[in-house]
């Protein structure tokens, strides 16, 4: 798991990465999935994307 987060800070040290998420009717599970990208990830990507798939909840306002 050291290599892995190793590579993933070199990668988002010398490039702008965007994480993108595809969400349908997950009102109750978006801000787990977006709470569980780790801080020092968060805190490096250019952009955060999510996707809603003509929800029918609140998937929309909770993102």
């Amino acid at each position: 798991m050291n290599n892995i987060k190793q590579l993933a800070l070199e990668v988002l040290q010398n490039n702008r990465v965007a994480v993108f998420t595809v969400a349908y009717n997950a009102e109750q599970h978006i801000e787990d999935v977006l709470n569980r990208i780790p801080k020092w990830v968060a805190e490096k990507l250019a952009e955060i994307y999510i996707i809603d798939d003509r929800s029918t909840d609140d998937t929309y306002s909770k993102a």
